[in-house]
């Protein structure tokens, strides 16, 4: 069908309403995915670990530098988090314009399924980890090996997409007959949700780790090598269950964090109690996971899932974080100022080109092959390899990163230079609205800080003091 012809209708343009602390932080989120990405793919994280002693003795200053980007790049699940927000705001928003709460949990339904089918899809055959990433790097085809691998790991998109349905269903029941007046009730039932996925993960994850069926092995559960020994039916159930990455339980409270928080901004004029009672919540979140750690209850850093102490101090890291920026913007309101500065518009770019970046990881194959080309007198240097660089050649790794960044960054100003064409981001609007004969502005206004309003509770409680 062609969105140009003359029989199409036209969406009546609409000044979107944004917190631009959400679309600043998603683009934190996929930025720094990259980077950590690119870090644990070309450095030896193995070989720097190797020698603790050694680091133990590093300078003060430098073990705390370390300490927090090594915290800050575990946050798994803050994508989950802040889209989870972002998920239950819009829902809830237009609840309030009279959209039928049906209509948006099928959409909602609709689009989760999509995106856990293109996340098999992505991780599986495209991704850097999948079939067509590991032929690219070393020119061997895998006949959909690693597709089997891969569809026994929950990641970013499958949580999100899954995550995106249960929610669904939960604001469409609680959302009829103006549902979203009753603040106090939906945000009980959402705190009581989040304490119970908390409190009966580690019992979930003890449960399928001694199961009877499970063939007996050193690793055990969830290993992904032991869970491949093991695949089945009901493997792989039971991964999206508690299995490895990022699976229901413990990151199911991760999406229902997030709805709690979009159900309390949906309000018109969201009280400043709300940043108090949320960061506490955060900060609760953190000093009982170091309670249980002292407790004797296990600590986990880079396995998949993780133990609960160590989820716990991430959680309320993150939420601690989003309800600080909140405070110091919208509760200010200095959204605009925020959203034009050049290091935020730097990171909206990232923003709303999120899925596009994640879904296309294999990209960064083109700058580290173009990066061996110009290095091949060194052999040593084969930027195709896993942790090709090594201890004491830091300053290489920093070169290649920002080098790697550069090009995801050209990459993101030619989508956006074309108005999106080709993204996902525009597949997933244009596919729709081909079929309804609609032709859609909601990817340029989503562009052009000047089509937007940026939401400012400041201002709207100044307003409601004049009146």
């Amino acid at each position: 069908m062609n969105l140009q012809s003359s029989s199409s209708k036209e969406e009546s343009p609409k000044i979107p309403r944004r917190l631009v602390t959400l679309d600043f932080l998603r683009g934190v989120a996929i930025f720094g995915m990259t980077l950590f990405h690119i870090l644990f793919k070309m450095y030896d994280i193995e070989g720097f670990m190797a020698n603790l002693e050694e680091i133990q003795n590093f300078p003060i200053i430098l073990l705390i530098f370390m300490g927090l980007f090594a915290y800050l790049g575990s946050w798994y699940g803050f994508f989950l988090f802040i889209s989870s927000v972002v998920n239950s705001y819009t829902f809830i928003r237009k609840t309030k314009t009279d959209v039928s709460p049906s209509k948006l949990l099928l959409k909602q339904i609709a689009t989760g399924v999509a995106l856990v089918i293109l996340a098999y899809f992505i991780e599986g055959i495209l991704g850097y980890y999948g079939d067509i990433g590991y032929s690219i790097r070393t020119l061997e085809w895998t006949n959909f090996t690693y597709f089997k691998v891969e569809i026994l790991w929950i990641q970013t998109l499958q949580i999100i997409g899954i995550c995106l349905v249960i929610n669904g269903l939960l604001l469409y029941l609680l959302m009829r007959n103006k549902g979203y007046e009753k603040v106090i009730r939906n945000t009980v039932i959402f705190a009581c949700l989040i304490l119970f996925v908390i409190i009966l993960t580690p019992f979930i994850s003890n449960w399928i780790a001694n199961s009877y069926w499970l063939y007996p092995s050193e690793i055990g559960w969830s290993d992904i090598g032991f869970v491949y020994e093991n695949r089945s039916v009901r493997t792989w159930f039971l991964t999206i269950v508690n299995g490895p990455k990022q699976p229901l339980f413990p990151y199911l409270a991760s999406s229902f964090m997030g709805t709690l928080i979009g159900v309390l901004l949906a309000n018109p004029k969201p009280s400043k109690k709300i940043l108090l009672w949320v960061s506490l919540t955060g900060v609760f979140m953190i000093v009982a996971g170091v309670i249980l750690i002292f407790l004797g209850l296990p600590f986990t850093f880079l396995e998949q899932p993780p133990a609960i102490t160590t989820y716990l101090l991430r959680l309320g890291g993150q939420v601690c974080l989003l309800m600080g920026l909140l405070a110091l913007i919208e509760y200010r309101g200095k959204g605009k100022t925020f959203a034009n500065r050049r290091i935020v518009k730097f990171f909206r770019r990232w923003s709303v080109l999120s899925l596009t970046i994640y879904s296309l990881h294999i990209l960064e194959l083109l700058p580290r092959w173009i990066l061996s080309l110009i290095l091949q007198k060194l052999p040593w240097y084969n930027f195709m390899e896993e942790g090709i660089i090594g201890r004491g050649q830091e300053l290489w790794m920093f070169l290649a990163i920002a080098y790697i960044l550069l090009f995801y960054e050209l990459a993101v100003r030619l989508f956006i230079q074309f108005k999106m064409r080709g993204s996902f981001e525009w597949l997933l609007v244009k596919l729709p609205n081909l079929f309804k004969g609609v032709k859609s502005s909601k990817i340029v206004s989503d562009l052009f800080g000047d089509e937007i309003e940026w939401i400012s509770y400041k201002q709207e409680r100044d307003k409601e003091q004049i009146t």
